[in-house]
C-alpha cells in the first residue's frame, strides 16, 4: 500500500529532527537527507500529475459549457425569430386566433407600459434617486502608501506563496 504525501513527509520531518539531535558531521547528515527525500519528490510529482489532469478536465467542462451556453442562445434567438415572423403574419392576415390538437395559437395583448421618450421632462416627483455607492478602500493606494512607509491604520501588507506547476 503506498503512503499518502502527508505521511511521507511527516516521516521526513521525523527523520531530518532525528539527524538533528545526532551529532554527525554535516556531510553525512546532507547525503543521508539527500537519499531520503526522493519518495517525498516522487510522490508530490504524482500529487502535481493529479492536479495538471484536473485542471484539464475542468478547463474541458468550462469550454463544453461555452460551446451550450452559445448553442442555447442560438436556438433562443431562432424561437425568438420565429415567434416575431409568425406573430406577424398572423396580424397582417387579421386572424387572431388558431386552434389545433394539443396547440392554441393567440394574439393577447400586453399590459400596458409606459414608453419615457424624454426624462428631462418627467416631473421630480416622479424620478427615482438611487443612493450613492459605500465607500470601499482602495486597495491599491493603500498598497503603495505602506511600500512607501505610511502606516494605514486597519490595513497591512501581506505576503503569500502559491505552488506554481510548470
Amino acid at each position: 500500500m503506498s503512503l499518502a504525501l502527508y505521511e511521507i513527509g511527516a516521516q521526513y520531518r521525523a527523520m531530518v529532527a532525528s539527524l538533528a539531535d545526532l551529532d554527525l558531521p554535516p556531510e553525512a547528515i546532507a547525503d543521508t537527507i539527500e537519499g531520503e527525500v526522493a519518495p517525498f519528490e516522487d510522490k508530490s510529482r504524482a500529487v502535481a500529475c493529479f492536479i495538471a489532469n484536473i485542471e484539464a478536465e475542468a478547463e474541458a467542462y468550462a469550454e463544453h459549457g461555452k460551446k451550450s451556453a452559445a448553442r442555447a442562445t442560438a436556438l433562443n434567438n431562432r424561437a425568438s425569430s420565429l415567434r416575431d415572423y409568425l406573430q406577424t403574419q398572423m396580424e397582417l392576415c387579421d386572424i387572431s386566433e388558431i386552434k389545433g390538437p394539443g396547440l392554441l395559437l393567440k394574439l393577447q395583448s400586453n399590459p400596458p407600459s409606459v414608453d419615457v421618450f424624454d426624462a428631462a421632462q418627467i416631473p421630480a416627483e416622479y424620478m427615482r434617486t438611487p443612493p450613492p455607492p459605500a465607500a470601499q478602500p482602495d486597495k491599491t493606494m493603500i498598497k503603495d502608501a505602506i511600500k512607501a512607509g505610511i502606516e494605514i491604520p486597519g490595513a497591512k501588507l501581506n505576503q503569500t506563496r502559491r505552488l506554481v506547476i510548470k
